[in-house]
Parts: C-alpha cells; structure tokens; sequence
C-alpha cells in the first residue's frame, strides 16, 4: 500500500472491521442453542456495559461478546457488515437506524466535560479559564467528532472559539486519548465526554459545565443531510435490537433489562445522565 496521509485512517479502518469480524466469528463459535448475544457498543458506555453485562449473564445466562468502538466507526461496520444482536450508539448516528426496522429505545444521555489533572495546578475552574494563554489543551476534532462537535458549538455559543483554539495543542479523534495525555503531562486540560472521564476514576478531575453554558435542550438544534435533525442538548445513547439478529428472544431480554429502573444507578455512576 501506497503511504500518503490517509494512510493511517484507512489502516484502522481495516484493523477495526477485522478485529470485529474476528469477535464475531468468536461469538459464532460461542453461540450454543441463542444463549449468546453480539453487541456493538459505544467506547463511552464500557464501564458500564461492563458492569450490566455481568449483572444480566449471571441473571440470565447468557454470553455476551460486546465489540467497543466510537459510534461513527460502529455504525460503517453495521451497515457493511449487516450482522450482530443489539447496537449501543450516541446520537446522531441512532438516526441511521431509526428508518431500518430496528427496535430502539433511549437507555442514557451523555454530556461534555472539562477535565484536569486532579491537582489542577492551573486552577481550571470554568470555561472562560480554558482562554487563559499558557493552558495546553486536547480536545477531539471539532468536524469529525460528536464531542469535538459539541465543544466547537459551546465554545463558539460562548464567544470563546476564537481565544481556545489557539490552546489546542492536541486534536485527537478520541476522547480516551485526551484523557491519557493529561496523565502523562502533555496537557492541562481536555475537551472530551463526561462518561469517558469517569472511567479514569479519582485520577482525573472533572469540571460541568453550568447549564447557562451547555447546549439546551431543544434550543440548539441542527439539521444535516446526513443524519437529519440533531437536538445537541440532548445526546441520546439508545440500544438497538438488529433486525437481522439471530438471537431475538435473547436480544428482546437484554433490551428490556437495559431499560429497567434499577439498571439507571448502573449509567449514573459512570458518567450519563437519565430522566
């Protein structure tokens, strides 16, 4: 293969869709009389997934083969590949599947987040204080990333685009990657979500934003041509029962344990937000 700058792109591109095949055919293997259930899961939920799953095997039964991703990434693979039980995925890319007979329902919502070292010797405190000259930040990108998305929005909403971006010293297109360069003193801040933070526990510090500076809920609203009307207030995580799943009793019981109230503590404690 020719190397040229999209070069890397195209090779994870690959990895991902051969790692997923490979889990799949694992899964296959596995898959003893539909006591087993393919998931693709955005990479935002694993701590959680990680946890109900357990919860849900032990309850009843079943194996899980759960392939973590970024919703973009996961989405190209269902749509390619047309196999698997259930999706997990972050808006707006539940829009795709909403026109293609697959059962959905909203489980979770994810929010941004500034995070800092958790002895935050800048003394980060708000978004204005992301402008200050000497904060080296990561953020993902701002056209090729939900979450970079959202930042460029709520920076730009906020007057501030203009006097962060110059503090950007990391563009990543993954939110995990900003988080870890913080701990190795790369930067002193990222632009990343909320889930994605508190999987790194007390080793992080994380800052809300106050709910005058992040996008609302019917209010900043987009339309695209690839995924139609986009409420950035509201960033759904919905699961998803495949319609070409070869398991559907079994992805119909997982898709309601999800919902269960019980189960909301579970999505909580790891960073989204529920009604």
């Amino acid at each position: 293969m020719k190397y040229n700058s999209k070069t890397p792109g195209l090779l994870m591109i690959m990895f991902i869709c051969v790692t997923s095949l490979s889990t799949y055919r694992c899964y296959k293997k596995q898959d003893n009389g539909n006591r087993a259930l393919f998931i693709y899961a955005d990479q935002t939920t694993r701590q959680a997934c990680e946890e109900l799953s357990r919860s849900f095997a032990q309850t009843y039964k079943y194996k899980l083969f759960i392939e973590y991703e970024k919703s973009a990434a996961l989405t190209s693979q269902l749509i390619s590949q047309g196999n698997g039980d259930l999706a997990l995925l972050l808006d707006p890319y539940n829009y795709i599947l909403e026109d293609k007979n697959h059962r959905q329902a909203v489980v979770a919502k994810a929010s941004i987040a500034i995070v800092v070292d958790k002895k935050n010797p800048q003394n980060i405190k708000e978004l204005v204080d992301l402008a200050i000259p000497e904060v080296s930040i990561g953020a993902c990108d701002f056209l090729y990333s939900t979450s970079g998305y959202l930042w460029a929005y709520t920076l730009k909403k906020a007057g501030l685009l203009d006097k962060v971006q110059p503090n950007i010293v990391l563009v990543t297109k993954n939110d995990l990657i900003a988080a870890r360069e913080i701990l190795k003193g790369g930067i002193q801040a990222a632009l990343i979500w909320r889930p994605v933070a508190f999987s790194f526990g007390d080793k992080l510090k994380i800052i809300d934003l106050p709910k005058n500076q992040s996008p609302q809920k019917g209010v900043d609203v987009i339309t695209t041509a690839s995924f139609g009307q986009s409420d950035l207030g509201e960033i759904r995580l919905m699961v998803s029962i495949l319609k070409y799943s070869q398991s559907p009793e079994a992805a119909h019981e997982f898709f309601r344990f999800l919902q269960k109230t019980e189960n909301q503590v579970i999505w909580e404690k790891h960073g989204f937000s529920v009604d």
